[in-house]
């Protein structure tokens, strides 16, 4: 054993000395400029949960050499990475079917296996949904981040009655300068959600209202709620969505309704 050690030594050092003579003498400048190419976890994790914007290779800067903590594990990447917004729609939240009963003439409620209907095949993108318990719902699946209770109510059960605003006073938008006043949980950047954005938070599960209410507690569903799209047949009217239903509805600018603020996260 000690004899193969010492030959093996005997080889290897003048194989490392003549090495070391090579690279001595040989030009060790690197073509162009030195590219920093480096990420942490911390750099993915943060591009992913939607902590910076910024991308492209080694424009988040780290050092080359350098022990930089990441303080994320690799499973905390994979779900943040899991929960970035996705191309394909929402699932609806429906659980029932509906059928025609020929002995009573009328449609029932009916075990939804071998319906076909979307309460059996419940196909879409399950959603990603915290309560910040600071007034604000985050919704990753989205990229949105939601006023939790109407404009008016306050508290975690959202208590109260909602307020009601024009959306058109002939003078402002008191509906749109309600979002764009709002300082909400440090965030200064809501706004009124356009129709697509609104339209998100109908779940077809449910009706009167139909919402989440265990994320949207109290949710007032006999008025509609004002999104900022114009209607493109008629000045006069925008998009709203009535929570009663759960459907999208043409409002007079005239009239006074409900609000809830939106973000991106």
């Amino acid at each position: 054993m000690h004899k193969t050690l010492k030959y093996t030594l005997s080889v290897l050092i003048p194989v490392l000395v003549v090495s070391g003579v090579v690279y001595a003498t040989s030009n060790l400048t690197p073509p162009g400029s030195v590219t920093n190419t480096m990420y942490t976890l911390t750099d993915i994790y943060n591009l992913a949960a939607g902590a910076t914007s910024t991308v492209g290779s080694g424009s988040i800067p780290a050092t080359p050499g350098s022990t930089v903590p990441t303080f994320h594990t690799l499973t905390e990447v994979y779900n943040a990475i899991a929960a970035m917004p996705q191309a394909k729609p929402l699932k609806t939240g429906q659980e029932r079917c509906n059928h025609y009963d020929s002995q009573i003439d009328n449609y029932i409620w009916v075990i939804c296996l071998g319906t076909g209907q979307d309460g059996e095949s419940q196909f879409g993108a399950s959603t990603s949904t915290v309560d910040n318990t600071d007034g604000t719902i985050s919704n990753r699946s989205t990229g949105l981040m939601w006023q939790k209770c109407s404009a008016g109510q306050v508290g975690t059960n959202c208590s109260g009655g909602a307020s009601n605003y024009l959306f058109d006073d002939g003078v402002s938008y008191p509906a749109i300068e309600y979002c764009n006043n709002l300082s909400l949980a440090n965030h200064a950047d809501w706004r009124l959600p356009n129709i697509r954005e609104l339209s998100l938070l109908i779940y077809y599960g449910s009706s009167d209202p139909s919402i989440d209410t265990h994320l949207f507690p109290n949710t007032p569903s006999d008025q509609s709620f004002w999104s900022s799209t114009a209607f493109a047949k008629d000045p006069t009217q925008s998009w709203a969505v009535i929570f009663d239903n759960g459907s999208n509805v043409l409002v007079p600018l005239t009239s006074s309704t409900y609000v809830r603020c939106v973000r991106s996260l």
